[in-house]
């Protein structure tokens, strides 16, 4: 399933080599990232949040498993989650990172759509006579919902590719 996702781009890779100490690493990405369980119950408030940290997750010394924090004003574009290994090795910190854009939010919005569209295309032909209008606009619907859906995702993971280059980046900049 993994090589599917990420031949379509809903997973993504990032390797970051940083001049910079793990310890130190881990202190200052605890100090962006607020302590929470990622789950599918954590984002159905997550827009209401006050606080002023960057990220939410878990971070280890040698493991983290973060998201980019929602905002109210924010559109829904913060379904990926980075998880990631650090390992130390010449000098350098090496950051692994998985950013997986496919969470468990999205497959009860995939079972709705199918549930929706076979049903109605069912009623279709099992009339009389087919009404290929008809069939053609719920083709059509779903076809569009699993697009934005789609788009909407590979976004995600986009974004939050290049919004973690920079973040590890300044991390290393920042006292």
């Amino acid at each position: 399933m993994k090589n599917i996702l990420s031949k379509i781009k809903l997973i993504d890779h990032l390797t970051t080599n940083l001049q910079i100490t793990r310890q130190e690493f881990v202190d200052k990405l605890l100090f962006i990232t607020e302590e929470e369980n990622i789950n599918i119950f954590s984002e159905i408030f997550g827009g209401f949040s006050s606080s002023p940290l960057e990220f939410k997750g878990q971070v280890t010394f040698d493991l983290f498993k973060i998201k980019r924090l929602k905002r109210f004003h924010q559109t829904g574009n913060n379904l990926a989650i980075a998880s990631g290994t650090m390992i130390e090795k010449d000098g350098q910190l090496i950051i692994e990172t998985e950013i997986n854009g496919f969470p468990s939010l999205i497959i009860p919005y995939c079972i709705l759509i199918v549930f929706f569209s076979i049903p109605s295309i069912a009623f279709l032909i099992s009339e009389y006579k087919f009404d290929f209008f008809h069939f053609s606009i719920i083709l059509i619907f779903a076809i569009t919902m699993f697009f934005l859906l789609y788009r909407n995702v590979r976004g995600s993971v986009k974004r939050l590719k290049y919004e973690l280059e920079r973040e590890f980046f300044y991390l290393t900049k920042k006292k």
